[in-house]
């Protein structure tokens, strides 16, 4: 029997940003280093879902409060990021990410943190 290994599937990536809204919540990050040196350094992300916006079948469930890892190629392992933030992932890098043995590896060029900012009330500058 031939191994999976040798099966590489593509990843709709910028299908994947839309259904989710591009918005999620930071959970964990650590400096990444490609051990080929193929790749530039970045940060690996351990992100949650916070919004689906998929019509499923009944008896699906959504990705909302899922988690995945992403990895970000920005050449720095800081991004001042903390847990909890609200970010946007930018640049799908769809030639270096894929789906292999029911993971993803998820690459991209840039992430951004999302201001959301409290809601001014009537009165307020």
């Amino acid at each position: 029997m031939i191994k999976s290994k040798y099966q590489i599937t593509k990843v709709l990536g910028d299908d994947f940003i839309k259904d989710t809204g591009n918005e999620y919540c930071v959970v964990s990050q650590r400096p990444y280093r490609d051990k080929k040196n193929r790749l530039p350094d970045g940060v690996l992300l351990n992100l949650q879902i916070t919004k689906d916006l998929n019509q499923y079948k009944d008896g699906e469930d959504d990705m909302t409060m899922g988690t995945f890892d992403v990895t970000v190629l920005c050449g720095t392992h800081d991004m001042g990021l903390k847990k909890g933030d609200l970010v946007s992932l930018h640049g799908f890098r769809e030639d270096v990410s894929y789906y292999i043995d029911y993971k993803y590896l998820l690459r991209f060029d840039g992430v951004k943190k999302v201001d959301k900012g409290m809601p001014k009330l009537d009165g307020q500058k």
